[in-house]
């Protein structure tokens, strides 16, 4: 079975720091995180496939950075700005060897995402209440996925030497809720006309 010293486990560290006062906070946080490999990346079998499994794979980590600042702008409306930063690393790869040759997985991945967002909420009051935010984002690096490696040497492409935008790097992205919500009894007026209680949408 081994030398249990060779094994890996996932971690999971998190702290964060804040100032406050009646309407504003401003805080900084940090987490450090890893997570197991899918399962299928330590033990598929040759037969099944192009692909082989490896089970001495890392753990994937993922380092994220977050510092922000939230202020009550009206009794029932804030507004919140932050900034983030995300390093993933380890995360798993194809490698081409052997002969005949086989693919392996390995941890070779990396990943850079950073950016900033704009939220506005406002808390329910006079029968609504929802959100607006707005993302800034950049993601660049090595694979978009497990698979990526083998999928260039098929098609032919060019295997990167640096960092490239990533398939779901989103430069803006802008999210909207709203909500209008009746409790019973309460009846509210619109145009003159008033409306049934007890409803939600």
């Amino acid at each position: 079975y081994g030398d249990h010293r060779d094994l890996h486990y996932p971690l999971r560290r998190q702290r964060q720091m804040c100032i406050r006062d009646s309407k504003t906070v401003i805080y900084f946080a940090y987490g450090h995180f890893s997570q197991i490999p899918e399962l299928q990346f330590f033990y598929r079998d040759p037969r099944t496939g192009t692909w082989v499994g490896n089970p001495n794979l890392k753990p994937e980590v993922t380092v994220a950075y977050e510092v922000g600042i939230s202020h009550k702008i009206m009794r029932d409306m804030a507004v919140d700005f932050k900034l983030f930063m995300k390093d993933i690393s380890d995360y798993v790869g194809l490698v081409k060897t052997g002969e005949p040759p086989v693919w392996v997985w390995i941890n070779k991945g990396y990943g850079r995402a950073k950016g900033l967002e704009i939220h506005l909420r406002k808390r329910y009051s006079r029968f609504t209440s929802g959100s607006i935010a707005y993302t800034l984002q950049w993601a660049n690096g090595y694979a978009s996925s497990a698979f990526m490696e083998c999928y260039r040497v098929w098609s032919g492409m060019t295997l990167p030497i640096r960092e490239r935008p990533l398939d779901w790097d989103q430069r803006h992205s802008i999210v909207m809720i709203a909500n209008v919500e009746v409790p019973k009894g309460k009846h509210p007026v619109l145009f003159g006309k008033k409306l049934p209680d007890d409803w939600l949408i």
